[in-house]
């Protein structure tokens, strides 16, 4: 089965309407501006020569090692700790979106365990593939990035191992890769008219705010809102072009037992 780019496309932005893809957007925002405003507050930041009040009396001073290395460690683990949560909750949104089910904590619980950890190792050996293929003429990337593209649904959804999942992403692309790879431009194009805008605000808001953390922990509250919208249209567009694909695959199956 050819997959539909248009249909999928719409798909995922169609989750946005909807009560799971609303409270997904709201958790993920949340998460990303909780970690932005955290990390604003833990690592010290010189201010600028425009920072207003609340920027102290050694404002434009550097940091000292012994105030700047606990503040690295605190804001690592509190960006493990998101990383960690954000993961969970993406496996749940996997779960939803594919089966078309609610959100809830039982459907992100089953195997959560199993999931998380292959979802995580599965993460760092896909993210070295595809570095090094980016690093080799660029184009083994892109091509490691299509063919396992759903790797992470069937970790979350099908309960696989990462390697397993990577073959059956590998397979379950046969033939729609560049349909796929056009499919990954638009969602990427879609993306970045979506944060444009908070970009322009965040950028505009550290420029007024001259600076320091006051400007960093403002910027953390605006920033984050394009992610998570883009990040659950992602996510509706990987499990509808899996929803197509795989029932494309079960009606070729069915089609090839039929009696002549």
């Amino acid at each position: 089965m050819a997959l539909q780019i248009v249909d999928a496309l719409s798909t995922g932005i169609g989750r946005l309407a909807t009560r799971d893809g609303l409270v997904l957007a709201g958790v993920f925002y949340l998460l990303g501006a909780a970690s932005g405003v955290l990390n604003a507050l833990l690592i010290p930041t010189p201010a600028g020569p425009g920072a207003g009040p609340g920027a102290g009396p050694a404002a434009g001073a550097p940091p000292s090692p012994e105030a700047l290395l606990p503040a690295l460690g605190a804001a690592f683990a509190l960006s493990l700790l998101t990383g960690l949560v954000s993961v969970v909750v993406t496996i749940g949104a996997l779960r939803a979106f594919v089966t078309d089910t609610r959100l809830s904590t039982a459907l992100v619980a089953r195997n959560l365990p199993l999931a998380l950890g292959n979802y995580v190792v599965g993460g760092i050996v896909y993210a070295v593939i595809v570095l090094v293929g980016l690093v080799l003429l660029v184009v083994p990337g892109l091509f490691a990035m299509v063919v396992l593209a759903f790797w992470t649904v069937f970790v979350a959804v099908e309960d696989e191992n990462f390697v397993a999942a990577f073959g059956d992403s590998w397979r379950l692309t046969e033939g729609n890769r560049i349909r796929l790879f056009g499919l990954g431009l638009l969602v990427v194009a879609v993306g970045f008219l979506i944060s444009l805008p908070f970009a322009a605000v965040s950028g505009l808001v550290g420029f007024v705010a001259g600076g320091g953390t006051v400007a960093q922990v403002l910027s953390a509250l605006v920033s984050p809102a394009g992610s998570a919208i883009t990040t659950v249209i992602t996510l509706g567009v990987v499990t509808a072009a899996y929803r197509q694909l795989t029932a494309g695959a079960t009606g070729a199956a069915a089609g090839s037992k039929a009696p002549l």
